[in-house]
């Protein structure tokens, strides 16, 4: 809305004559009057760079205009001499600068940037802190934000306000606690990036879950067993017979494609230990063979860093060894698409869709294919998630693998020795007689 201005009275100045407060008076279209404050900025860092900040005082008698632009100098002139910023960040504003920043880097190809931790952010900050405290001011985050989401969180995942989000993200109706601890590193590591920008000045980065020194998320891996019934089960014509039909009985052609496909994608990561986020850019291009001391064949995978969870150095890539079970389920899903007519050229994508397209997401197809086969859950009734094949392949490893040293084992994995035994090390003492004894 238009309006003129007039400058009332210079309330404050320096010994050299310079203007530090004045009061104005603006006049609008509508013939509304309200007294501002200008302010003279002695740290423009501290204010996006401005020299002079502009206040509304919200009121048109210059009796109460006057007091106020006092107390509005005063202010200014603190928050300068403590180090913070001028007018208070918002946590949503700030929220906004920070993905901004995190995606600029990312395209950038800056060392310890990535799409799925850039996913994770989008999901967890984004979605459930904006709803949060997103409202706030970000000089007012405290512990007791902190001590309050988990209450938030479990409350929201039942709350129909779960369902309406810009990234159409799939929701549950509980949250795990491994998720929550997730999503609170996520928040203090976005407050320590406006921390060392001095858009907050607060601790509650610092802050830690009251249990997460007590409860180690340990993954669980499927037992041997559970191993081999889920993989009896998938090479039955039952399991490739499951979903619709047509009339003449026979299983509709795209589903039995993801069948073939999800059956190749759950023997490669059992037999990889790769994240789901790296096996999902797989190329059929970055996949190589050598052989071992048996003369069978086994994988060596090319894995973009930029894509894992993990971005070491300045590698931008690294070579990963895979069993010589991964080589004969990519062998048979080539030959498969081969049959109907697909070419598994270099560049295309391992995991797509006819058209070549990504799959995003393989939880519900492996959700189903796990219960079918009566393998859901662990032996705490947890159930199975993708990333449990990762988990699978680091146990068998340490369990069934002859003479592996650990430190092969974590390299392969792109992993440190000290998370594999905190987070997958499921093995009992009698995994090693031989060891042991021999």
């Amino acid at each position: 809305m238009r309006y003129t201005e007039e400058k009332i009275e210079t309330l404050q100045s320096d010994e050299n004559g310079n203007i530090l407060l004045e009061l104005c008076l603006r006049t609008f279209q509508n013939e509304r009057r309200i007294y501002y404050h200008k302010s003279r900025i002695i740290k423009p860092e501290l204010a996006n760079k401005q020299r002079r900040v502009v206040g509304s005082l919200r009121t048109d008698d210059y009796d109460k205009a006057k007091p106020l632009a006092y107390k509005k100098h005063a202010e200014i002139e603190l928050r300068q001499k403590q180090g913070q910023n001028v007018k208070p960040v918002s946590v949503a504003s700030a929220m906004d600068r920070f993905l901004k920043n995190y995606e600029e880097n990312m395209h950038k190809k800056m060392n310890g940037y990535s799409k799925n931790i850039l996913r994770n952010y989008r999901k967890s900050i984004d979605i459930y802190w904006r709803e949060y405290v997103g409202s706030k001011d970000l000089e007012n985050i405290t512990d007791r934000d902190m001590e309050g989401y988990e209450e938030f969180r479990r409350d929201f995942a039942k709350s129909t306000k779960r369902k309406k989000n810009k990234y159409r993200q799939h929701y549950k109706d509980s949250v795990a606690n491994s998720t929550l601890k997730n999503e609170i590193n996520y928040f203090r590591q976005f407050l320590r990036w406006c921390s060392a920008r001095d858009y907050y000045k607060g601790g509650a980065h610092e802050w830690r879950h009251k249990a997460s020194g007590k409860i180690k998320n340990r993954r669980e891996a499927f037992s041997i067993d559970q191993y081999r019934t889920l993989v009896r089960y998938m090479r039955t014509n039952k399991y490739l017979s499951v979903g619709k039909h047509k009339d003449n009985g026979a299983p509709d052609k795209r589903i039995v494609r993801h069948r073939h496909m999800l059956r190749c994608y759950i023997l490669f990561l059992c037999n990889t230990g790769l994240r789901v986020g790296e096996a999902r850019s797989i190329r059929w291009g970055d996949v190589s063979f050598t052989k071992n001391k048996l003369g069978e064949k086994v994988c060596v995978i090319e894995i973009d860093q930029t894509l894992s969870k993990v971005d070491k150095g300045s590698t931008r890539s690294a070579k990963v060894i895979g069993r010589y079970t991964a080589w004969r389920a990519l062998e048979r899903f080539r030959d498969y698409l081969i049959s109907i007519d697909e070419e598994p050229t270099g560049d295309r994508f391992i995991f797509c869709n006819s058209n070549g397209k990504l799959i995003q997401d393989f939880r519900e197809g492996f959700s189903s294919v796990i219960k079918e086969a009566g393998v859901e859950t662990d032996k705490f009734g947890v159930k199975f998630v993708p990333y449990s094949c990762r988990h699978t392949y680091i146990t068998f490893r340490l369990k069934y693998g002859k003479n592996l040293s650990i430190h092969s084992l974590a390299r392969n994995a792109r992993t440190s020795v000290q998370m594999i035994q905190t987070f997958y090390d499921d093995t009992e003492t009698l995994d090693f007689v031989d060891e042991l004894t021999i």
